[in-house]
């Protein structure tokens, strides 16, 4: 509902100017599209508030399976381990990394919806319709390649610095606290 509401914006955007506002604008659609406006907004807020509740209790709930699965595990290993390894940098150890990946997951659960909210406005953006004087029918092809070129630029930087950045969190929380 999310994604679905957030595609309705550019629509509602393109009624409204081809039709409300353009040349002798009809003023009683201009109210009736506000009032759609309205109604998407409230719908995408509502949306994205269960979709965040529910990552939020779905992520909180692997998490909490992912550190009592580490908590039996430190229970069954031998006891010279337990001797040669602090068991405080252990358990700090196993909270990082546990901590780590709960960021992955909502950043990537996040990542992905924005991607397909993106792909999904690029195409309704592009979608054939009557053209007014405001683009030229022609400009559309030029506008959609602008849009795939950016993305692509967008996503290979993003994908250079992640690996660049996660190198660099990792050479900084990796190293040894001085005593």
């Amino acid at each position: 509902a999310a994604t679905g509401s957030a595609l309705a914006f550019p629509i509602i955007v393109r009624v409204s100017i081809d039709q409300a506002l353009s040349g002798s604008g009809d003023r009683q659609l201009l109210g009736v599209v506000v009032l759609v406006l309205a109604g998407f907004v409230t719908l995408n807020f509502l949306s994205v508030w269960v979709q965040d509740l529910i990552i939020a209790r779905v992520a909180q709930r692997v998490l909490f399976d992912m550190r009592r699965a580490m908590y039996v595990h430190l229970q069954r290993v031998s006891l010279s381990f337990m001797d040669k390894t602090e068991v405080g940098r252990l358990m700090s150890r196993l909270q990082g990394d546990v901590a780590s990946l709960q960021e992955f997951l909502e950043t990537s659960v996040y990542a992905i919806g924005d991607l397909v909210t993106l792909f999904g406005i690029a195409i309704v953006v592009a979608m054939p319709g009557r053209a007014h004087a405001y683009l030229d029918p022609g400009a559309g092809n030029v506008f959609l390649q602008s849009i795939v070129a950016a993305m692509a630029v967008a996503m290979t930087a993003v994908g250079y610095y992640w690996t660049t950045m996660l190198g660099l969190f990792r050479r900084i929380f990796s190293k040894k606290p001085n005593k």
